[in-house]
């Protein structure tokens, strides 16, 4: 009996607060509306913020995925170079005489390759391929013990150059007396330019190779490894915050690394946040808005301040339904592009066909020549909003997710030959030549159909930027862990900056003598590419031509 009454206690005591809330709920209704109006904008504005924040999150992670994978590209890419010019530098010592010595660079790396010198065991220069660097000083003895391990890569700093190319050192035959090879490398040759920055980097975080779009360099913390692991960070680089993916050069004591800019990973979440502010808000504010012009009308102020306001249950129902409107609004906006391709697609198709049906003048002449020259350009204007449509259709539903993407191995070389196929005609007619060089290729990991829409864009921007009578070549080559294909062309090129706005949605480059498109072809092709894991790489400066890759892992 006592645990009873102790437990009916406090019930009675919350159901008389809870009386007395509702009590007051019900003679003050302007302030009940006010606190409900205040809760429902705090759940809005937090599910948003939720929300958001995930956005926020899924951006940074694919931004991550993206340079993780360049970096891995460029590791690989460097570890080749590194290793030719390793091989160069040791054919120079075995070469019989200078001239053999000489032909050797200026037939391979002569863009990379500033010289080549041979040092005795102490460390001084005895013999050099250009120039004189018997003055230079001789070379640290740390340096020298550990290029008796293997090799080395330094920043070397050389008064005859006045500048600090990378320097090679190693020995070039341990079974003979020790002598040392030093191979002069231009280190901006070998960076990756495009819409990355890049870097080389000695594992304890030196920096010894900068992209030029580096606003300073970054501390060694940012760029040592430990060991021969990869690393992601996440670092403060002249006041801005960089994402810099690290992956150690196979078979070099060297650092490949590649960054982007926080701010421009977010970008286009950046470009939807007032957007979604609106989607989310506007429904709560609408309601608010309809209750409380129904408040007015239905509640009269009689006598003073003092006077209370008495609840209409009328009122309530009707607050209730507009609450429920206000949530019906929330939905509504999720089913909006599905029934936007419907809405606006049939109406524009039907004028499309009356003004195709006006031009060809199937139930008799038009009357006057004008009026068939009308409707063309009708027919003409709907094809393009039609097809401009599509496009902004298609980019909505690749951001969002809504496009499904079935994984599985993709004979890269077989839809570049189908879509090169399908352009061949049309490059014939304007005099531009479409060639393909795809050799057997192994299958990539990917989408078939979004390989073919990635390339049927690539291409087809190759040929609207082309001129009369130039080239077009489709290539396609493999490594260890990706696939490359892609398309080149000796059109107008990028300026640099259009090079840093290039796929980015609504980006335009007119050109003399082209017609542009809506900005949107390099941004699909992009999501795409980046919804496989791959990547989509552009290069190529003002008047020499574009160079567009795909990137895909093997399947």
């Amino acid at each position: 009996m006592a645990r009873s009454e102790a437990l009916s206690r406090p019930i009675g005591m919350l159901k008389r607060a809870a009386e007395r809330t509702a009590s007051a709920a019900t003679h003050h209704v302007r302030l009940t509306i006010i606190v409900a109006i205040f809760l429902v904008a705090i759940s809005f504005g937090a599910a948003s913020a939720l929300q958001m924040q995930r956005d926020r999150a899924h951006a940074l992670q694919m931004a991550e995925s993206f340079v993780g994978a360049q970096a891995r590209t460029f590791a690989e890419q460097t570890a080749i170079t590194l290793d030719r010019l390793g091989a160069i530098g040791r054919a120079y010592v075995e070469a019989v005489d200078a001239r053999t010595a000489g032909a050797l660079i200026a037939t391979s790396e002569s863009d990379r390759i500033l010289n080549i010198a041979l040092a005795d065991a102490d460390g001084r220069f005895v013999a050099a391929m250009r120039g004189d660097v018997l003055s230079a000083a001789p070379l640290p003895e740390i340096l020298l013990e550990r290029a008796q391990i293997g090799r080395t890569v330094i920043g070397f700093s050389d008064p005859a150059l006045g500048r600090t190319p990378l320097a090679l050192l190693f020995r070039p035959d341990r079974e003979l007396p020790a002598r040392f090879v030093i191979v002069l490398v231009e280190p901006l040759a070998l960076l990756v330019h495009g819409a990355t920055d890049s870097a080389l980097a000695q594992p304890n975080g030196t920096a010894l190779a900068l992209s030029a779009r580096w606003e300073a360099a970054p501390s060694p913390v940012a760029l040592a490894v430990h060991g021969r692991e990869a690393a992601f960070r996440r670092a403060e680089v002249a006041g801005s915050e960089r994402l810099i993916a690290l992956e150690p050069v196979p078979d070099w004591p060297v650092t490949a690394a590649i960054s982007l800019r926080a701010a421009d990973a977010l970008e286009a979440w950046n470009g939807m946040v007032l957007l979604y502010l609106i989607l989310i808000f506007g429904p709560a504010l609408a309601g608010a808005a309809v209750a409380l012009v129904l408040v007015r009308q239905s509640q009269a102020w009689a006598g003073d301040a003092r006077s209370e306001i008495v609840p209409d249950p009328a009122l309530l129902a009707r607050l209730a339904a507009a609450d429920a409107r206000a949530d019906q609004a929330e939905r509504s906006k999720a089913e909006f592009l599905a029934h936007m391709s419907h809405e606006l697609r049939t109406p524009l198709n039907a004028v499309i066909g009356f003004a195709e049906v006006i031009a060809g003048g199937l139930y008799g002449p038009t009357g006057h020549a004008k009026y068939g020259e009308y409707a063309r350009d009708i027919a003409d204007a709907g094809r393009g909003l039609h097809a401009r449509i599509g496009d902004i259709l298609e980019f909505a539903n690749i951001e969002a997710g809504r496009m499904p993407l079935a994984t599985r191995p993709v004979d890269v070389a077989a839809s570049a030959a189908t879509c090169a196929g399908e352009y061949r005609a049309l490059a014939r007619s304007r005099g531009i030549s479409l060639e393909t060089a795809v050799p057997g290729l192994p299958p990539a990991s990917g989408d078939a159909e979004a390989v073919k829409r990635i390339l049927t864009i690539l291409l087809s921007n190759a040929l609207r930027y082309t001129p009369e009578g130039g080239a077009i070549r489709v290539e396609g080559h493999a490594d260890d862990g990706m696939v490359m294909i892609g398309v080149r062309d000796d059109g107008f090129g990028f300026s640099p900056d259009e090079a840093a706005r290039a796929g980015k949605p609504f980006a335009r480059f007119d050109r003399p003598g082209a017609a542009g498109g809506n900005g949107l072809g390099l941004a699909m092709a992009m999501a795409l590419a980046r919804r496989m894991g791959g990547a989509l790489i552009l290069d190529g400066k003002a008047g020499e031509g574009t160079w567009a890759e795909l990137k895909l892992p093997r399947a």
